[in-house]
């Protein structure tokens, strides 16, 4: 394994995993001297039961919300979080608790820092390690099981004029606690749990082979990769199956840890492009171009791809292995099957004329950094047309 010269690992947040683990929330926030929470919460969840089930945990844990949030739309701008912000200072809040997917997580992320630091516009929080202060009571509850919000130090919001993804980047991000419960991702429909799924493969996958990763940080990339592998299929074949849910949800959390201490790579930047321009859900934009990416990365990444086959097919000799690039192509074939997902980028409704101004969006983001080849911009075109 290589150690390089240096590396910084951050560990996460307190875990609280398994069915029956949200029934721990009022002992978590009075633990953490929050009895007036604001209750941030994906306005998707009213179609389920899991917003009654939360208020009667609270209720019998005798922790009353003093306000309740859910005006939030995907991708969330800063003016929402903003918005969050001056709802938690006005109702008399003493804590945050946000219960959704991703973008609701880092919405939460980012108002969390706006509370904390006292600041009164968005820039006060803005840039790298920009927000030292000491935070407020903070629990992350995820719903989906792909972003890993939960246990990373990035929160990604929009813009709300330049129409562009920004990132916080800082370790004060992270929840005290974080808690996953199968209750809070079985009723996800199969096209978000596949979309979600695929969102954790290529975080922990980018992780494994980017520039930056590390002893720790390939461990958890490892063991989420298997987690996804073994379960991903199962849940979409059986939506109800309470283990393969809380499996998925463990390696979203671990894939996070991974890429929050090492980065992503290319498919991300292009992801991000994608994202911008064509307003592609982020699932969908990882799905189209994992498998394009780790074959043009391939010639930096053999020794990986070795590593990749045997924990996928462990059972066989070196020898036999499949290639790892043909498994996972297998793979994704099979979760497109099962979740009715796109297989290329015309198929999700990209247009080529849009294909330059992605690449521009691409070039600019900082995921480019740490992938393991250097790319330029007619290789970004390349792949988009490769997957197109």
């Amino acid at each position: 394994m290589k150690i390089p010269p240096y590396f910084e690992f951050t560990s996460p947040p307190r875990l609280l995993a398994g069915e029956g683990a949200l029934d721990h929330l009022p002992y978590e926030l009075k633990a953490l001297g929050c009895q007036k929470p604001l209750l941030l919460r994906d306005p998707g969840l009213s179609v389920t039961t899991l917003p009654s089930l939360l208020d009667r945990i609270l209720e019998e844990g005798q922790i009353v919300p003093a306000a309740v949030f859910t005006d939030l739309p995907a991708d969330a701008p800063m003016s929402r979080v903003m918005a969050v912000a001056a709802s938690y200072r006005a109702s008399g809040c003493d804590g945050l608790v946000a219960v959704g997917g991703g973008s609701v997580l880092d919405t939460a992320k980012a108002a969390m820092l706006v509370i904390s630091s006292g600041a009164t516009s968005f820039a006060g929080v803005e840039g790298f390690h920009a927000f030292h202060g000491a935070v407020i009571p903070f629990v992350l509850i995820p719903t989906t099981a792909g972003t890993g919000s939960e246990a990373t130090t990035v929160s990604v919001v929009s813009h709300d004029e330049k129409n562009i993804k920004m990132e916080l980047v800082t370790p004060r991000m992270l929840p005290q606690t974080a808690i996953l419960d199968p209750r809070c991702t079985v009723s996800l429909p199969p096209k978000i749990t596949a979309a979600t799924g695929i969102d954790a493969l290529t975080h922990s996958l980018e992780a494994l082979t980017g520039k930056q990763a590390n002893p720790l940080s390939r461990v958890h990339a490892l063991a989420a990769i298997e987690l996804v592998h073994a379960h991903l299929e199962t849940v979409l074949l059986n939506p109800g199956d309470k283990a393969a849910r809380q499996a998925m949800a463990l390696a979203a959390y671990l894939a996070g840890v991974s890429f929050s201490n090492s980065m992503v790579g290319a498919v991300h930047s292009l992801g991000h492009g994608l994202g911008a321009v064509c307003h592609l859900p982020h699932g969908i934009t990882m799905e189209l171009l994992l498998l394009p990416v780790l074959r043009h990365n391939r010639p930096a990444i053999e020794a990986d791809l070795k590593d990749l086959a045997a924990l996928w097919s462990p059972d066989l000799p070196e020898s036999e292995r499949p290639d790892f690039l043909d498994s996972l192509a297998s793979f994704l074939e099979a979760v497109r099957k099962y979740a009715k997902l796109p297989a290329t980028l015309s198929e999700a409704g990209v247009t080529r004329e849009q294909l330059p101004a992605v690449v521009e969006r691409a070039w600019m983001d900082g995921s480019l950094l740490t992938n393991p080849v250097e790319l330029s911009k007619a290789d970004l075109l390349e792949l988009l047309e490769g997957a197109f």
